[in-house]
């Protein structure tokens, strides 16, 4: 049973690794994303934006809204 729960934190572990390489690389190159961050005001928002300086392309366009 424990041997479940070890491999269970280990595809976990990987699981994450792999979201957090997936939200900072860029998906076409693999370089490091430019990511810049704007809060809003007027709408009680934060916008995230992540950029590929390699692709010069935007990749990632999201509003936040801030609860």
């Amino acid at each position: 049973m424990d041997s479940q729960k070890n491999t269970s934190h280990k595809d976990t572990s990987l699981k994450h690794l792999q979201f957090i390489e997936n939200q900072n690389n860029c998906a076409l190159c693999g370089s490091v994303l430019e990511i810049h961050v704007e809060s809003l005001l007027e709408d009680s928002t934060i916008k995230e934006e992540a950029y590929c300086p390699h692709c010069q392309l935007k990749t990632r366009v999201k509003h936040h809204k801030c609860h």
